[in-house]
């Protein structure tokens, strides 16, 4: 026993030892970056960054922007020092290889803030340029116009030794039309040329951030984001955040030097409190670890016993599911499945998809048999108005300012079916007996029994074959209901518009017997409930976020940026 505790002892100090020697000889290093802002005479920035740097670990690069509010980004290009321009993913993920993210680009959605993301391809002195849109760039305040924008985030994975970022638009600034204002590093900023330029003048580290604000005398642009109070308050709470972050990084450093200093005197008592403290809330069968199931076999039917709500519990557990929003989506094909809703034009009598001009028709639909679905429902009517027409954006809205009751619903249908799942047995309670030295503590935790991992195996595999499009055209005819079944689930597991655009090919004249048609009808359901819940999720976050910047006017905090 005394062996066993020396060696998680040498172990845990070996690992604090790299963690201090991978903190200061990081292997990717940032020359520099150079932002190229142009607004032009609609209020939309268009940025070109150029990002040079010296790569030899990692597997993507990576811009974020938080608190975007009205603003959005468009239009994201990337190409590098060899010319070769980079396909876009729609559907990035942080976790795949090096040589699946190569000569890619994408947007990864993390939490409460946005990831401008590219592989790096190759490693070696590399040169990559970013082009991007942010829309509605303008802040309109009671007295004036402006700009308040996070341009570089604060906590960067990577040093960077110089940055500099040139503001134009069609007119010229001047010190007499413009007062410019920044924070968050060393350098310089001025009118150079009718252009606003920042510089710094000392290595951006992760402690440092840049905020460019700026006021116009006049009005010279639409401005998307109202704001009701003047410049000067909104140039007041910037620097207030400026002035708090400074004061929380010097006591930061005061007590990262304290905690090593007093670390190895409490090291032993962490160790065992850790150890006999820390246990699982809910262990599967043969361990402690999430048991993996990517390597499942093709599952060609429909696991859960076609239970939607059950599938995305085991698609949670066991991280088959990516995004929660396909739970509401694969709800709603459902509901347009049995013709309960279906979509309609807008109040103006307008349909596209593209632009989201339609709406999903509730007229005729008030109840549903399961609790649930009830309640998302009543969610769904109450945004839609009394023309029970819902657009969009009103979704959207309504999920802005009722987070609270949409991310409860999420954790009710966990919750709810974990309750059913111990009625049946496939969840029991047991008890776990820690041990250290003289010490030992019991906890009660949840098992899940290895049937639910059956059923997360199937799922899995139906999550290859349905994206497995070769497997799918050697099928025979595939019956109506089961081919809306694969939709549904598609739409769930988040994989919705690869499969539909497939099965357009392979099925045309399914869209004229069924009420799901592959043309438009998982786009849009897609769109309506991607962009509802997660502003919801984006608003209880930054609800959550005491510590973070929640300025009136301040746009575009994020943590994070460099290669990872």
């Amino acid at each position: 026993m005394k062996r066993n505790v020396s060696k998680v002892f040498f172990t845990f100090l070996f690992l604090f030892a790299m963690l201090c020697i991978s903190t200061f000889c990081q292997a990717n290093s940032i020359d520099s970056i150079d932002m190229r802002i142009h607004i032009d005479s609609s209020g939309t920035a268009n940025i070109t960054e150029i990002w040079k740097a010296h790569l030899s670990s990692g597997t993507e690069g990576y811009k974020p922007y938080g608190n975007l509010k009205n603003c959005e980004i468009k239009d994201f290009t990337v190409h590098d020092d060899t010319g070769t321009e980079y396909s876009y993913d729609s559907s990035w993920d942080v976790d795949d290889s090096f040589s699946e993210k190569k000569y890619k680009c994408g947007i990864h959605r993390a939490d409460n803030q946005i990831e401008l993301c590219w592989g790096i391809s190759n490693y070696g002195d590399r040169t990559y340029t970013l082009n991007y849109k942010i829309t509605n760039f303008i802040n309109q305040y009671t007295d004036s116009q402006g700009i308040n924008f996070f341009l570089m985030p604060i906590e960067m994975d990577n040093t960077v030794d110089s940055i500099q970022v040139q503001i134009s638009s069609p007119y010229q600034f001047t010190t007499d039309n413009t007062q410019i204002y920044s924070f968050g590093f060393e350098g310089t900023t001025e009118i150079k040329d009718g252009v606003i330029v920042l510089k710094t003048s000392e290595t951006f580290k992760s402690s440092n951030y840049m905020i460019a604000v700026a006021k116009f005398n006049q009005n010279y642009f639409p401005a998307g984001n109202r704001l009701n109070l003047t410049f000067e308050q909104d140039l007041q709470e910037t620097q207030d955040y400026a002035n708090k972050l400074q004061k929380n990084q010097v006591l930061l450093v005061i007590f990262v030097i304290g905690l090593l200093l007093f670390i190895f005197l409490l090291f032993a008592a962490i160790l065992i409190t850790i150890y006999l403290f820390n246990a699982p809330e809910m262990i599967f069968d043969g361990g402690n670890k999430i048991p993996s199931v990517k390597k499942s076999d093709y599952w060609r039917e429909i696991p859960c016993n076609k239970d939607i709500f059950k599938a995305y519990w085991i698609g949670e557990k066991y991280n088959i599911i990516k995004d929660k929003s396909g739970l509401i989506g694969a709800i709603l094909l459902i509901w347009i499945q049995k013709g309960y809703i279906k979509l309609s034009n807008t109040k103006s009598g307008h349909f596209s998809v593209k632009d989201n001009k339609y709406a999903i028709d509730f007229s005729n639909f008030s109840h549903c048999e399961n609790a649930q679905e009830q309640k998302l429902l009543d969610y769904f009517r109450s945004a839609s108005g009394s023309n029970l027409l819902l657009e969009p954006q009103e979704f959207k809205k309504y999920c802005e300012k009722n987070y609270s009751q949409i991310e409860k619903w999420f954790a009710n249908v966990i919750s709810n079916y974990t309750k059913q799942f111990e009625q049946e047995g496939l969840i029991t309670t047991t008890t776990l007996t820690k041990k250290f030295l003289f010490f030992h503590k019991n906890h009660s935790a949840k098992k899940v029994n290895i049937e639910l991992q059956k059923e997360a195996m199937k799922l899995q595999g139906l999550k290859r074959f349905l994206l497995d499009y070769s497997l799918i055209n050697k099928r025979e005819a595939i019956e109506v209901q089961l081919w809306e079944e694969y939709l549904i689930f598609a739409q769930l597991l988040g994989i919705a518009d690869k499969v539909s655009e497939q099965f357009s090919l392979l099925y045309p004249d399914m869209n004229q017997i069924s009420n799901i048609n592959t043309e438009f009808t998982t786009i849009a359901i897609s769109n309506i409930s991607y962009s509802g819940y997660h502003a919801a999720h984006s608003s209880y976050m930054s609800s959550q976020s005491s510590g973070s910047y929640g300025g009136s006017g301040s746009i575009g905090g994020s943590s994070g940026g460099g290669f990872r």
